[in-house]
């Protein structure tokens, strides 16, 4: 168990660094700002961070986007966090990018940053390194998810219920039933609401769990499937790659201890 956070150097180029960092559970970090900009990739465990818009929970497979100078202060819950982060020393690279973005389980992003990370080792041309930052950063742009406002109260407890059933599948008839309004109306209100469906959204969340099982428990894949509500291995791995365009193996790979052949046996095994 990690008492301290664990900051490694993993690749670099000409306008990139990569580094793998994990958080300790409760960890507490100050305000802060950075020189450099810089895109996180929460593997598993996850953590709250402050700003001056709002405060923002980041799950497992969600990805925040900062330039230099965005003042935010970090807490981890009991599991820290695993994490990995690309970051940006050319200016010309940042020029179209929000100030700040936040993509919660956003599968374009995700899988870019997944390509981006490929291209590093397995690529010793820069010019491959560098179109695959460019496309990474596409998914960062003004037009990528945004703070919202915050939902009525009626529906943010609608998305907690939710969340605490994802595992055996919420009905939604039943949840609008008790609220004595129509299953399309509730499922219309809640898309225009989170950006996303029920179904996403609980889909979203058994990934996520997955996510913490896959780095956490030494549990097979066809364990994993069945304790994260999956219909069995093969419909959670084919769900799990479409997400994130790597395997389940893969990503456990990712979610090791660090070490010094880390990156390397992420990158040697089948995608």
């Amino acid at each position: 168990m990690l008492t301290r956070a664990q900051d490694r150097q993993i690749a670099s180029s000409r306008q990139a660094t990569i580094r793998r960092v994990a958080y300790p559970g409760e960890f507490r970090q100050g305000r802060h700002h950075h020189s450099f900009a810089s895109i996180t990739l929460v593997l598993a465990g996850g953590f709250q961070e402050i700003t001056e818009r709002k405060e923002t929970e980041v799950p497992p497979l969600s990805l925040i986007q900062r330039m230099p100078g965005i003042e935010h202060s970090t807490r981890t819950g009991q599991r820290g966090a695993d994490t990995i982060q690309i970051t940006f020393t050319d200016p010309e690279l940042l020029a179209y990018l929000p100030e700040y973005s936040y993509n919660r389980f956003a599968t374009t992003a995700i899988r870019g940053f997944f390509d981006a990370l490929r291209n590093f080792e397995r690529s010793g041309n820069h010019r491959d390194q560098d179109t695959g930052l460019v496309d990474l950063l596409t998914n960062f742009t003004p037009g990528s998810r945004p703070f919202t406002a915050s939902p009525p109260d009626w529906l943010a407890r609608v998305a907690k219920k939710i969340d605490g059933l994802f595992l055996q599948g919420p009905s939604v008839s039943a949840i609008a039933g008790e609220l004595g309004i129509h299953p399309v109306y509730l499922a219309r209100r809640f898309k225009d609401s989170f950006g996303s469906s029920i179904t996403t959204r609980v889909r979203e969340l058994r990934l996520q769990h997955a996510a913490n099982l896959l780095r956490d428990t030494g549990q097979s894949l066809s364990s994993v499937a069945q304790n994260c509500g999956f219909t069995d291995q093969s419909h959670f791995c084919r769900v799990f790659r479409k997400t994130t365009g790597i395997t389940p193996g893969a990503f456990r790979k990712l979610g090791a201890p660090l070490g010094s052949k880390w990156f390397e046996s992420f990158n040697t095994t089948p995608l």
